[in-house]
């Protein structure tokens, strides 16, 4: 038999059976016979193709010539025959072409191929004359919703579009109803067929808000595909909404936090973002809000934006400055969104890190007026009051502000002398800064003095016992060497013995003690240190034996602010002497005081006795000055016996000096010690931002 060519219009087939008979009598068989019910085409009884579930392999030429393309099932299961087209299905003829995304396309084509673009929703072919797939038809795009439906003044904000038959590359303009004015978007973004993203301008907003007034009425929107095809709708889509516009400027560092704090809305340091609203009518207030696109700020994800404003929130633990950056928009009253900006904050470390030594105090913070507030903010200060005497504290400074420290330095009180008029300590040594710098990074250590002991003398007469100096209290790192000696000791009564009776030096001196009765004279005060303290008070008493009167005081330990009062007879009062007092730390305080005297008793006139407050001696109606800025009480010896009174801790102030209680004279040896002084502070005072 000669061969069928398929191609030949003179050649036609019959149908005698199962078999197919060309007008040249070729006979082609097609056999459904078979046990796995395949499509078998065949050549006088010879198999030349299989069609169906299992496909063989053409070995005809003629067949293979039609380059023969079968589906995985049978003709039962709608086997789709592509090459040859047409196929039988459920009650349709139809054709399946080649479909696929854009991605999934092939980049070398031949003359001839048609495909469908799931990505378009339209047919394309393969361009000989440009060798690349050129569309067929793309259908008309058709609009559904904008949202949002406004365009806000002074914006530029992106606007999501839904409607169907959007292909890639398709672009969206608007149209002002009343000027007829077309504007161009910042970009149309393809999502899908049903869904574009485009973005307005500040042109139209402006024209919009009164420029030209173009838009006042509103604005159709314009969408076009590549090939052309077009949707313009016939009304507006857009309304013209005079919303929200910044006074804040964008990218504004809103201000600097300290790390690791916790900010409410009355403590923040940020400056509240601002914005007003416009137009004819005001829809305040005005709310603001984290871009929903990032609805928690990067790396600092325990800040949050207060609907007023402000920045509240607990800042990240830094170790160094760091900037953070977030969007955030306005949002009127009637819900009209303005325009998203971007702005920033910076966290800065916390002013000091412990190195080594006792924990760290916890800070206190004040504002510009020096009032205690509950967290850092502009123009205030972070305090430190370092009191912990039981090992230095070794710091580093982090504090990206350095210059403009202030500094309050006071070594540990002197103690007060024993005996029956005895000395009171002095106070520690002061100083104090009102502007100096520390270097950053640096380590700097810093050590709180001990209150010196009261001296005791167990009883002995004349006693060898004197009060113990108080401990140096000192700041020392980088180019600063700060030191504040500790204040001297009291004298004790010594009937007689001179030099046991003297106060000792110190930051201020210690009181003196008295001889005793048959010297009728006492001792001299302790020098203070130059610029840190004052000197202890004297003890002196008349000549003649019948001078020697009530109170028989012992002097008073030097302060701060002046020296110790010379105690003795005749009223003479051994008050301590006055201390400092420093708002450092927000709060007034008083510090370094010095200690009372010890009185022996008291006399028929005397209205007061050596800083004793009339509260705990009837007799008595004021307290000693001394004692007003922390100094310690000296004892009260007759009618009833009341002890000496340590300095106050954490002020430097001197201890109260002894005394002793008797019947009768001459008095049997007793035990009568002095007081103990007061701890000192050191106070670091660094501006917050």
């Amino acid at each position: 038999m000669s061969s069928y060519n398929f191609n030949d219009p003179t050649q036609r087939w019959l149908i005698t059976g199962n078999r197919l008979r060309s007008s040249n009598n070729t006979l082609l068989k097609i056999d459904a016979s078979g046990s796995s019910s395949n499509i078998r085409f065949s050549k006088n009884d010879a198999s030349l193709c299989v069609i169906g579930t299992n496909v063989d392999a053409c070995s005809n030429s003629v067949l293979n010539s039609c380059a023969l393309s079968v589906g995985s099932s049978d003709f039962s299961n709608n086997t789709n025959i592509n090459t040859f087209g047409a196929y039988y299905s459920f009650g349709e003829t139809t054709t399946q072409l080649a479909f696929g995304s854009t991605a999934t396309r092939s980049s070398i084509g031949r003359p001839g191929y048609i495909r469908y673009n799931t990505d378009d929703n339209g047919f394309e072919f393969w361009n000989v004359l440009t060798s690349s797939w050129a569309t067929v038809t793309t259908p008309t795009p058709t609009f559904t919703s904008i949202s949002p439906n406004y365009v806000p003044e002074d914006s530029s904000f992106n606007y999501t579009v839904t409607g169907t038959n959007f292909a890639s590359g398709a672009i969206i303009q608007f149209i002002s109803v009343s000027g007829g004015i077309t504007y161009s978007t910042a970009g149309t973004t393809f999502i899908s067929t049903t869904q574009l993203e485009t973005r307005n301008t500040l042109t139209m907003s402006n024209d919009g808000g009164g420029v030209t007034g173009a838009g006042t009425s509103g604005y159709r929107i314009s969408i076009t595909n590549p090939t052309g095809t077009n949707f313009t709708s016939a009304g507006a889509v857009l309304t013209f909404n005079q919303g929200p516009i910044w006074i804040t400027a964008v990218n504004t560092n809103l201000g600097t936090g300290i790390a690791n704090t916790s900010y409410t809305y009355a403590t923040t340091p940020f400056s509240d973002l601002s914005a007003v609203d416009t137009g004819a009518v005001i829809h305040n207030p005005v709310k603001f809000f984290l871009d929903p696109s990032g609805s928690t700020i990067a790396g600092a994800t325990s800040v949050t934006l207060d609907p007023s404003g402000r920045l509240i929130g607990t800042t990240p633990n830094v170790a160094s400055s760091t900037t953070y950056t977030f969007n955030a928009y306005p949002l009127d009253a009637s819900g009209v969104l303005g325009p998203v900006r971007q702005f920033a904050f910076t966290v800065g470390p916390i002013a000091l890190t412990r190195v080594s030594g006792p924990t760290l105090p916890t800070p206190i913070y004040v504002n510009a007026s020096n009032t205690v507030v509950g967290s850092p903010v502009v123009g205030g200060f972070t305090i430190y009051s370092f009191t912990d005497t039981s090992s230095p504290y070794v710091v580093t400074i982090n504090s990206t502000v350095t210059s403009n420290v202030q500094y309050l330095i006071i070594a540990g009180g002197g103690g007060g002398g024993p005996g029956f008029q005895a000395g009171g300590g002095g106070a520690g040594g002061v100083l104090l800064s009102p502007a100096a710098s520390l270097t950053t990074s640096t380590n700097y250590t810093i050590t709180v003095g001990a209150g010196g002991a009261g001296g005791n003398n167990s009883g002995s007469l004349p006693s060898a016992v004197k009060g113990s100096n108080g401990s140096n209290s000192s700041l020392i790192g980088g180019v600063l060497s700060l030191t504040a000696t500790g204040g001297g000791g009291g004298g004790s009564y010594n009937n007689g013995q001179t030099p046991l009776c003297d106060g000792l030096t110190g930051g201020s001196g210690g009181g003196a003690g008295a001889f005793g009765p048959s010297a009728q004279a006492g001792g001299n005060g302790g020098a203070g240190t130059p610029s840190q303290g004052n000197a202890g008070g004297g003890c002196t008493f008349s000549p003649s034996p019948s001078a020697y009167q009530a109170p028989y005081c012992g002097g008073g330990g030097g302060g701060y602010g002046g020296a110790g009062a010379t105690g003795g007879g005749a009223n003479l009062i051994g008050d301590g002497g006055i201390g400092i007092t420093s708002t450092i730390t927000g709060t007034s305080t008083n510090y370094a005081g010095g200690g009372g005297g010890g009185s022996y008793q008291l006399g028929p006139s005397v209205s007061r006795v050596a800083n004793r407050s009339g509260t705990t001696a009837p007799s008595s109606a004021q307290s000693g000055t001394g004692g007003e800025y922390g100094g310690g009480y000296g004892a009260l010896g007759t009618p009833s016996y009341y002890s000496a009174t340590d300095g106050q801790a954490n002020t430097g102030a001197g201890g109260g000096g002894g005394a002793l209680s008797i019947p009768s004279f001459p008095p049997p040896p007793a035990n009568d010690p002095g007081a103990a002084g007061g701890s000192g502070i050191v106070i670091i005072r660094f501006p917050s931002f």
